[in-house]
């Protein structure tokens, strides 16, 4: 970017471009786009600091990574937007807090979420987690996050949650868990925090109707998580026990990774996840990200 792009970058409030009407939409889809040859070296500079530290980027970068070759006009309209955001909330960070009194409770808590078909340029679907130490007054410790695209093709929201669940604990949660719980000497319990519960149903009984069409790999993710979560023999439990429970969707720390979102429901996600201006560690309150 030149400097004159860069005086014309404004503040913007999500990383995510405002939705069209599908005449302009389709218009833009259909006109090369002017950044293309930039497009690699500005996307991967931004993707470099998502994985270190942004990881609120991930959604809005990831996807765009994936159009290089077939650059248009609307994904110029979107790395505007995505530059914008970026260069208006330099202060923005993530931040954790845990005290000696947390070691007594303390647990890792484990966010995973999927989006059926939300990507504007695919058909796949995308999973999410965001896994954190979690201790006493709300306090917490961000451990690992991910977001990446399915493999393949998701028919139900069911099976594309549970493709994200499985992927996610058995790549990171439990050896993340392993990991803890050698350093702190004690087993130390995990809780999966799943907000469909058509998924946690399917789960617990290791099967469901819709479900019947899975490939064979997906299939075995259903068949891993019951025994995972309801035949405890199957899990090595000196490192601590683990749960599925129910989380509503409008409090779940993943949908960060994995749509994109309007502003004010963005921003709000971030406040969950401890998102905030560069100070001191915040201390838990009751208060909403809106309040005074």
């Amino acid at each position: 970017y030149t400097e004159k792009t860069r005086l014309s970058l404004k503040a913007a409030d999500s990383p995510f471009a405002p939705e069209l009407p599908d005449v302009q939409l389709q218009e833009l889809l259909a006109k090369p786009g002017r950044y293309q040859q930039h497009s690699a070296s500005a996307l991967m500079k931004l993707l470099y600091g998502a994985r270190m530290a942004a990881p609120w980027l991930s959604v809005a970068i990831q996807r765009l990574a994936r159009q290089i070759h077939r650059w248009t006009a609307e994904c110029d309209r979107r790395l505007h937007i995505l530059y914008c955001y970026v260069h208006s909330t330099l202060e923005q960070v993530l931040k954790g807090c845990l005290s000696t009194d947390d070691l007594a409770e303390i647990r890792i808590d484990f966010w995973a979420d999927a989006d059926l078909a939300g990507d504007l340029f695919s058909t796949k679907s995308t999973s999410g987690r965001f896994i954190e130490l979690t201790g006493k007054q709300g306090r917490s410790m961000p451990l690992h996050w991910g977001s990446k695209q399915q493999t393949s093709t998701q028919r139900h929201t069911q099976g594309a949650e549970t493709v994200s669940l499985a992927t996610g604990l058995f790549e990171d949660g439990l050896s993340l868990q392993q990991l803890v719980s050698t350093i702190l000497r004690k087993p130390i319990p995990m809780t999966a925090r799943e907000d469909n519960s058509a998924t946690i149903l399917a789960i617990k009984k290791g099967y469901s109707p819709s479900l019947r069409g899975l490939p064979r790999t997906d299939r075995v993710s259903l068949g891993s998580l019951h025994e995972l979560f309801h035949q405890q023999d199957n899990h090595d439990c000196r490192h601590g026990a683990i749960e599925l429970v129910h989380h509503i969707g409008t409090e779940h720390k993943a949908d960060v990774f994995t749509k994109d979102m309007p502003p004010k429901a963005f921003k709000e996600k971030l406040w969950l996840m401890g998102v905030g201006p560069r100070k001191e560690c915040r201390k838990h309150s009751d208060s909403s990200p809106h309040s005074g």
